[in-house]
């Protein structure tokens, strides 16, 4: 074999074990990139497990607490029934109560004429009169005969706690008063306290259905200088037109209001307080 034959095959041989060696680089290199690869979808299944672990518990939970949300309903639902049925019942019982009272109520104001008539004063709807109020009506609801007046004193002593509580504290007083002096300082403080309250409450009771609202002790402005009093009853949102008198001033129109001072004595306190009762219309 000849020398240039010899230098042939040696670099055949030489090309063979480079590209064979540059082969098994790049196989070490795509074998350490699959052995990144197969660490990074390890850590990526080990990953996924945990979240289909945590998935999987997270389901569990959620089916528990439907489960007892679905129990809860159930016992919501049970006891909403019991409770409607005992409000349902109890509606039942009051209803027949109230009939029964009604019907006893009627029975008694048909053997009691006194007792009606006060009944149909407490329920007054000037509505239905269907015409202005004049000072006539007015003054026939300011004055109740000795009998209502009695049933009114009954009927503000059971309705009205305040009222009660005054009648109380002048009944103990005077029960425990010694002397005719005792006695006469329990009866003038009863004439004047317990006498307003009473002449108030009647002509509160009288004059409310007038309106739409009444108010004790308000304000009402006097004049432009933004003064104001204190007046006893304010009657806003009038049902109906009330005349008082000819003249300026002399009325309250529908949605009006109506204002009231109410004095209860003998006819020289009357007189001393003139200038300080009548009615502000506005």
């Amino acid at each position: 074999m000849s020398d240039e034959t010899e230098k042939s095959d040696d670099s055949v041989t030489e090309d063979a074990i480079a590209e064979a060696e540059a082969d098994v680089a790049e196989a070490q290199i795509e074998v350490e990139a699959a052995e990144v690869a197969l660490k990074e979808a390890e850590a990526a299944l080990e990953k996924a497990t945990e979240d289909r672990l945590r998935m999987e518990q997270r389901v569990e939970m959620a089916r528990q607490a439907l489960a007892m949300a679905e129990q809860a309903l159930e016992q919501s639902r049970a006891e909403c029934a019991a409770r409607f049925a005992a409000v349902s019942q109890s509606v039942d019982v009051a209803t027949g109560r109230l009939t029964s009272a009604q019907q006893a109520l009627n029975a008694y104001l048909a053997t009691n004429p006194s007792a009606a008539q006060f009944h149909s004063w407490l329920q007054w709807n000037p509505a239905q009169h269907g015409a202005p109020i004049t000072p006539d009506i007015l003054r026939d609801r300011m004055n109740l005969s000795a009998e209502q007046l009695r049933l009114l004193q009954d009927y503000l002593y059971d309705r009205n706690p305040a009222y009660r509580g005054l009648v109380d504290k002048y009944r103990g007083e005077w029960a425990t008063a010694k002397g005719d002096a005792e006695r006469n300082i329990v009866a003038r403080k009863t004439r004047i306290h317990l006498s307003g309250e009473f002449g108030e409450q009647m002509a509160r009771h009288a004059l409310a259905p007038l309106g739409g609202r009444i108010e004790t002790q308000g304000r009402t402005l006097v004049g432009d200088n933004g003064r104001y009093t204190k007046t006893d009853l304010l009657v806003t949102d009038l049902r109906v037109p009330v005349i008082l008198g000819r003249g300026e001033g002399m009325g309250a129109p529908v949605d009006g209001s109506m204002a009231f001072e109410v004095k209860c004595g003998k006819a020289d306190y009357l007189y001393s307080q003139k200038g300080h009762m009548g009615m502000a219309l506005r």
